[in-house]
């Protein structure tokens, strides 16, 4: 497995892709440049099977509409923000779009993870656990925890949520925010101020 990380929009917003040797391929979080992101994709030589969404804020669904338009694929979202995705479609939406219905593990496509719901930052915010790296959209950050002051932010549930299924992954464990650079379950346990 392999991921490929793209940064997009005025945001500087984290797309990931994240692909199998025979060519299938997730991508999580479209932030923008949709015209740039496909082109990426064929660059790589990979298959969209479907589009993830760790939440629905306007940074990071920018590009979902024209994305599954064009490779035909399903997305995936939490329930809670689905009407956000909606209000920023210029059309009705051509594929199906499906919900977390659980926390634990699912399969898509070639694709096993585990997800949990760690709401705080938005009501829906979801992390992607795989074997050895996380997607955290914008839950955890370098250093720091994604914002709870915005409308329905909760500073209590973030902190819980990041200490319950987030710090208690191997300290190897690599973490890929939605905005700046990559860290470590170990880095944030010995340096994030929100964890002393």
């Amino acid at each position: 497995m392999q991921l490929a990380r793209y940064t997009v929009g005025p945001y500087g917003e984290h797309c990931y892709l994240i692909y199998l040797d025979d060519g299938q391929c997730l991508i999580i979080d479209p932030g923008d440049q949709a015209d740039f992101l496909i082109q990426e994709i064929t660059q790589l030589n990979v298959r969209p099977q479907a589009i993830l969404l760790t939440h629905a804020h306007f940074d990071h669904i920018l590009a979902v509409e024209a994305l599954r338009d064009h490779y035909q694929i399903p997305l995936w979202q939490h329930a809670s923000e689905a009407n956000w995705v909606v209000k920023r479609q210029s059309h009705p939406a051509t594929t199906p779009t499906y919900f977390w219905d659980h926390e634990g593990d699912y399969a898509i496509a070639g694709f096993k993870f585990r997800l949990a719901h760690v709401p705080g930052h938005s009501p829906g915010s979801v992390v992607f656990i795989f074997n050895d790296f996380v997607i955290a959209g914008d839950t955890l950050f370098k250093g720091t925890i994604g914002r709870t002051d915005l409308e329905d932010g909760d500073h209590d549930r973030l902190i819980s949520g990041i200490k319950k299924h987030l710090l208690t992954l191997p300290d190897q464990v690599r973490v890929f925010p939605g905005h700046g650079q990559a860290t470590s379950i170990a880095e944030e346990k010995a340096n994030n101020p929100f964890f002393k």
